[in-house]
């Protein structure tokens, strides 16, 4: 469910996201849904 919500979020229509990742290993899995990052 929550990675169904983050999903979401992050494929809104929007001018801009930020996501703060405090570890490399999260970093490199949200790099996986947005291919600007």
């Amino acid at each position: 469910m929550i990675k169904n919500t983050y999903r979401t979020f992050l494929t809104r229509d929007q001018k801009g996201c930020y996501v703060y990742c405090v570890d490399a290993e999260t970093n490199e899995y949200f790099k996986t849904f947005a291919d600007y990052c």
